[in-house]
């Protein structure tokens, strides 16, 4: 992703979610393999995830288990007969973790539950930006 398109999903996040926001970062698995990028990472959410390396592999996970409801996922769009996956929301006790994605590109943020947000005016924006993204990224 380039650091344009990182720059505004990091302000669009900062400004949807304050300081409820947990943790944001981007991904792409354009051409088989899985790059990410860290946009926000609030520091008690840091320390709980460790150094660089388990930072890296729980965010591999994350991705992974995310993915697994991926948006633009046909099945969900026939099921539910209400245009295209956006994203899927995900309720913690602790947290709320959402995934937004757009071909091979995607977004998972995580806030404190009592966050007050416009979650479809933020999902159709991050949406927009990474479709964008994904569109750079094609040959």
């Amino acid at each position: 992703m380039d650091e344009t398109a990182e720059g505004t999903l990091t302000a669009r996040c900062r400004e949807a979610f304050g300081d409820e926001l947990r943790l944001a970062f981007w991904y792409s698995t354009t051409g088989g393999k899985i790059d990410w990028g860290v946009l926000h990472f609030r520091e008690d959410v840091r320390e709980a995830w460790g150094d660089a390396d388990e930072a890296r592999t729980k965010a591999a996970q994350v991705i992974n288990d995310m993915s697994l409801d991926r948006p633009g996922d046909a099945h969900y769009e026939r099921v539910h007969s209400a245009g295209d996956l956006l994203c899927t929301t995900r309720v913690f006790e602790e947290a709320i973790a959402m995934h937004v994605g757009a071909g091979d590109h995607g977004l998972i943020v995580s806030y404190d539950p009592m966050a007050e947000v416009d979650q479809y005016g933020f999902v159709t924006d991050a949406h927009e930006l990474l479709t964008g993204a994904d569109r750079a990224a094609q040959p």
